[in-house]
């Protein structure tokens, strides 16, 4: 009976650290294009603004 339980627990558990896993991947990925795009957009501001003002 004891056994049962412990491989249940490990099964969840195995389960958890998977997604916790990918969990963490995507994560770091959407931080990493979230800052592609705000350096982008602060670029394309100061790009807007030197424009305008030369206008």
């Amino acid at each position: 009976m004891c056994n049962h339980y412990t491989n249940l627990w490990n099964h969840y558990t195995n389960l958890w650290n998977h997604y916790t896993n990918l969990w963490n991947r995507y994560t770091k990925l959407w931080n990493r294009y979230t800052n592609l795009w705000n350096h982008y957009t602060e670029l394309w501001n100061r790009y807007r603004i030197v424009n305008t003002k030369l206008v």
